[in-house]
């Protein structure tokens, strides 16, 4: 399991979702399941937890704006948060910051500020989006506070030493990166382009009103301004968390889109929604507490869930009626569970002890990574796969070195554009 530190081929992005499944997947529960919910249950953690500390705490306000900004999020909201790719690895972490936020001048709260931003960053730096607002609320409250700054960089040893050696691992070892992060690069052009189409940037990222899109950060700048006037650290934190928003637009990484759901560009972004959920609580808006009031309000919410559910269907078949992205690709479970199965029956009628899948026509090493990774997870007792080109697992690679082809290498008869090489070992 523990092959390499982050997910298995690239120099980044840590495995804590899978990780977090492991027990789900001990007890039985299948895998495409398992993965899901972690990932699920990583991404509504904050919420959960800040609406329960303040409302404990008496913040009745904030306590209901986390929880309704979680319940009434859009559908395509939902599938990207239950994507297991590591968009909400670092958001998850951000789930410390609660207690930096409520008691600013506090030992505790400089220790987990430190951790928790460190940790958020490393694991994925879109959790930045929120993380950037607290630190900056924290420290304009201890500017002159020594036990504030030896506190929270001390604090950041963990996640610097983590980093360290999972970073050293793929210098001492470079025949296991396959894919190695992007040098991150700030552009003038990027910004420009980037305030050209805030909808791509920020699209699925309201809740209740969904079709807003980039208005978010209107809505942000709205109630940075009111927090502004109730408390002046409060209000700068905010608006320059929006600062920073604004620029992350410049970097190159952030506009990594290809055109569908699960690798857009708004992934970089998904931190938004909590910090909406602190601008409100920050922005300390109080709404009549008349019964029909509240009534009317639990009414609504409950109104855009049924819409939200009513819409799934329609919204996934949209989302996934195209399979081949290129970078990305998309298959329904059962069939692939179909295809891997005759694969396999294919490989054992010719006692094969190898299968190379080998990329051609029109369908990319994504497509095929169903196949050479699924199988074992799909089939008991598999015949080993290995992908020609871009195989994450080296160590695989590395054992099925020397192995001979058969002489009936030819097509896979899965009635797919790419070459499926069966082999045997020495012979």
């Amino acid at each position: 399991m523990f092959h390499e530190p982050y997910f298995y081929g690239q120099n980044y992005n840590f495995m804590l979702e899978s990780l977090v499944a492991v027990p789900l997947i001990w007890s039985g529960i299948s895998f495409h399941i398992a993965l899901p919910i972690c990932t699920t249950i990583l991404a509504m953690f904050p919420y959960v937890l800040f609406s329960i500390v303040l409302f404990r705490r008496g913040y009745i306000t904030g306590a209901y704006a986390f929880l309704i900004i979680l319940l009434t999020m859009s559908m395509e909201f939902d599938m990207l948060t239950t994507s297991t790719r590591g968009f909400v690895s670092g958001i998850f972490f951000c789930s410390l910051l609660i207690w930096p936020i409520l008691e600013p001048n506090k030992n505790r709260s400089f220790v987990l500020l430190g951790l928790g931003t460190s940790l958020a960053y490393i694991f994925n730096p879109n959790a930045l989006v929120f993380a950037l607002p607290v630190l900056i609320y924290v420290g304009l409250n201890n500017l002159k506070n020594l036990r504030f700054y030896l506190l929270s960089l001390a604090s950041i040893i963990p996640a610097i030493l983590v980093q360290y050696f999972a970073r050293k691992f793929y210098d001492d070892n470079p025949e296991y990166l396959v894919r190695p992060m992007w040098e991150l690069e700030f552009s003038w052009e990027h910004l420009a382009t980037g305030l050209g189409s805030l909808d791509q940037f920020f699209r699925y990222l309201s809740p209740v009103i969904w079709g807003w899109h980039w208005m978010i950060l209107l809505l942000l700048i709205g109630l940075g301004t009111v927090a502004l006037r109730k408390d002046r650290k409060e209000g700068i934190a905010l608006l320059s968390g929006i600062v920073f928003i604004v620029l992350f637009l410049g970097i190159n990484k952030t506009h990594d889109d290809i055109g569908t759901l699960f690798l857009g560009s708004n992934r970089m972004f998904l931190a938004l929604r909590l910090l909406l959920g602190l601008a409100i609580h920050w922005s300390d808006i109080r709404f009549p507490q008349a019964k029909w009031i509240q009534f009317a309000g639990g009414a609504l919410i409950l109104g855009i869930l049924g819409v939200k559910f009513y819409s799934a269907p329609d919204a996934i078949q949209h989302h996934t009626k195209r399979g081949n992205f290129g970078a990305v690709a998309i298959k329904p479970i059962d069939d692939l569970k179909k295809q891997v199965g005759e694969l396999q029956i294919v490989a054992k009628e010719h006692d094969v002890d190898l299968i190379v899948l080998v990329p051609g026509g029109d369908v990319p090493v994504s497509e095929l990574d169903f196949y050479n990774y699924g199988s074992s997870l799909l089939e008991e007792n598999a015949v080993p796969t290995v992908l020609s080109v871009y195989e994450r697992r080296t160590w695989e690679f590395e054992k099925n070195r020397g192995v001979q082809k058969t002489s009936f290498s030819s097509t896979y008869p899965l009635k797919m554009s790419h070459r499926t090489t069966l082999m045997k070992h020495g012979s």
